[in-house]
């Protein structure tokens, strides 16, 4: 008898109810079951001329031929005694095991001693899923690279690992045998998988839940602080900073990196300060399981220099003792030049005036203005402020005419003596007196500068007319004054009071003394004397 019997009679009965063992430990499909329909529960190891068994074999020795010849069959179990063979041999337990068998004929020939190394396997391997490539947990979830690839594998100490099967979770899900690495494309996965050993143990399905993230994150930009876009360019002021910001659907963000003007990369964990007129700020975010978003990038222009504010008066004018003074419909133009962000307020006596580069400003009334101006360019910087005050002055100033000796004035005229002078003043209580003029005809004015001398008249009667002008041009209604210049006193002498004596003064009756005229030429004389006085 030798090993064929053992054999033949194991797979025997075995084959029976081998696939209706597996079926049960699989619990499920007939698809399990075509993985496990192969093994018998019995394996022989050439490696180490050992077989292997689950708790379902067992045994029987009976011979191959000549059985009428068979008188007994005697059997030893892990070198225990022998004893005479009744019925089947089975192992229930884990362990290995040594069955020896030899059988006699009637006449006492024995076979020769055979020996057997069984080894009873109902241990169930133990399988595992290893990821090669990025991967994430979040506690809850986990996640995946696209690229990541999948490795099922198994151990079993005893017969060893025959296959392992798995369900993909695909949208045709069903069981196939695992043999190689595999990549998932996006999306969310529940995986089964097992493994079998060379015995048909069968392994609990184990699950493996996860989801494949294949989007990289979006970061983004952000300006804490002024900031304004002007033909493309985006425009910051002094102390404002970039702020970074990324989102991830899936995995989750892992870092966020940047670099200035192509620096090296550095991990964001703060506002960026921006100190360089030209800045070029580079930026990305990674997520969990590897996936980069592409370098995103933006172009800051520091705008650290004010406005340039410009004020133009326009009209007649003058600045006295920091005050403006001017005419009525003076215009003050008021204009901002910004060559990087731009002009964004010109404020006017607080008051903004958004998105204009100049204003024109017309001051009628009259009296005394404050004006303020000051102006921002749309970053912020704040230009230097212009104040001052302007006195719109529309009244003329008044002149005064004296004299060194007081005239008298006396019919509508002002009677003047020798020596005399004239002199000329004028007051004004706005941008002050230009000058005085005065002429003899109300026609042709000439400037006065010094004193009028009236003894240089060459005619006693004379009328002056005499006007003041401001800085400004206003003119005041014109005045005149008549002068009577008296050079000599009046004539006066004695007369006779007698009724038949001529109207003669006794001076000119002294210079007819001696003169051949009548009494009665003197007569008519002083008669034509009296007519023409």
């Amino acid at each position: 008898m030798n090993k064929k019997i053992i054999v033949f009679l194991g797979m025997l009965i075995f084959s029976s109810w081998a696939v209706s063992y597996a079926a049960e430990q699989a619990g499920s499909t007939p698809e399990v079951a075509a993985f496990t329909k192969d093994y018998s529960g019995l394996f022989f190891d050439n490696s180490s001329n050992q077989y292997f068994i689950n708790d379902k074999i067992a045994f029987s020795i009976r011979p191959t031929s000549d059985e009428k010849y068979l008188d007994k069959i005697k059997y030893s179990v892990d070198n225990g005694p022998y004893s005479e063979y009744s019925g089947k041999i089975k192992f229930e337990k884990d362990g290995f095991h040594i069955v020896r068998f030899k059988a006699v004929d009637p006449v006492l020939n024995w076979s020769p001693i055979q020996s057997f190394r069984i080894y009873v396997d109902l241990t169930q391997p133990k399988s595992s899923a290893n990821w090669i490539g990025n991967t994430f947990s979040n506690g809850q979830d986990f996640f995946v690279n696209p690229e990541a690839e999948l490795v099922l594998s198994a151990q079993d100490n005893l017969s060893g690992v025959a296959k392992i099967i798995w369900v993909d979770g695909g949208a045709q899900a069903n069981v196939k045998e695992y043999k190689s690495r595999q990549k998932f494309p996006a999306g969310q996965y529940e995986i089964k998988y097992s493994s079998i050993d060379n015995v048909g143990n069968f392994e609990q399905w184990k699950n493996l839940v996860f989801k494949v993230d294949s989007e990289a994150p979006k970061s983004a930009a952000s300006i804490t602080g002024n900031s304004y876009t002007s033909n493309n360019r985006l425009f910051i002021d002094k102390g404002t900073f970039v702020t970074l910001k990324a989102d991830d659907n899936s995995s989750g963000i892992a870092r966020t990196e940047y670099r200035i003007n192509e620096e090296a990369p550095a991990i964001y964990n703060q506002k960026i300060s921006i100190n360089d007129p030209v800045t070029k700020i580079q930026y990305r975010s990674i997520d969990n399981v590897g996936n980069s978003e592409p370098w995103q990038v933006m172009t800051v222009y520091l705008d650290s220099t004010p406005p340039e504010l410009k004020v133009k008066n326009v009209g007649k004018f003058q600045e006295v003792a920091g005050k403006v003074f001017a005419r009525s419909g003076l215009r003050v133009l008021a204009s901002i030049e910004d060559k990087d962000s731009g002009a964004n307020l010109l404020i006017v006596n607080n008051e903004k005036n958004e998105k204009i580069s100049q204003k024109d400003l017309l001051f009628s009334d009259p009296g005394e203005h404050d004006l303020f101006l000051s102006a921002e360019d749309n970053v912020g910087n704040a230009s230097n402020s212009v104040s001052y005050s302007i006195f719109v002055d529309e009244k003329s100033p008044e002149s005064q005419l004296a004299s060194a000796v007081p005239f008298i004035e006396k019919d509508g005229s002002f009677i003047s003596s020798l020596p005399n002078k004239l002199t000329f003043s004028a007051i004004d209580n706005g941008v002050g007196v230009d000058y005085i003029e005065m002429s003899y005809d109300n026609k042709t004015f000439q400037r006065v500068s010094d004193a009028i001398d009236l003894a240089t008249w060459d005619s006693p009667r004379r009328t002056i007319y005499y006007r003041a002008h401001d800085k400004l041009g206003n003119i005041e209604e014109t005045k005149q004054m008549s002068i009577y210049v008296r050079k000599q006193g009046p004539n006066v002498d004695l007369f006779v009071e007698k009724e038949d004596l001529p109207a003669v003064s006794l001076s000119d009756l002294i210079k007819m003394k001696g003169s051949s005229r009548t009494p009665a030429q003197k007569n008519k004389e002083e008669s034509e004397v009296k007519k023409d006085k």
